[in-house]
């Protein structure tokens, strides 16, 4: 949408980059509308495509990477919590605990 190209971006990428962490770290990025384009489905009919510009791509997959390794973090704490808060069975024969 914004008419750069991954080419174009990558030959000033150091330069496009701080620009792009500057705007996120002072509040300034807002993103850029998305490119629709309709792709054609097997039966004729079409279906809608959002195509997100170079920068406003790169700041998602950043995110995602933070947020998932954020999540990443809290779900092996909250796994490992629950293995310590839970009771063992007991085995119904023997009356030992199973592990």
């Amino acid at each position: 949408m914004d008419g750069q190209s991954i080419e174009r971006f990558a030959a000033q990428a150091e330069r496009y980059l701080q620009e792009l962490q500057d705007s996120l770290e002072d509040g300034s990025y807002r993103p850029h509308p998305v490119k629709r384009v309709e792709i054609p489905k097997g039966d004729g009919r079409t279906r809608p495509l959002g195509i997100p510009t170079v920068k406003d791509r790169i700041v998602q997959t950043a995110l995602k990477m933070v947020i998932s390794s954020i999540l990443a973090v809290s779900n092996a704490r909250r796994r490992a919590s629950q293995s310590r808060s839970r009771p063992r069975a007991t085995s119904r024969l023997s009356g030992s605990t199973a592990r």
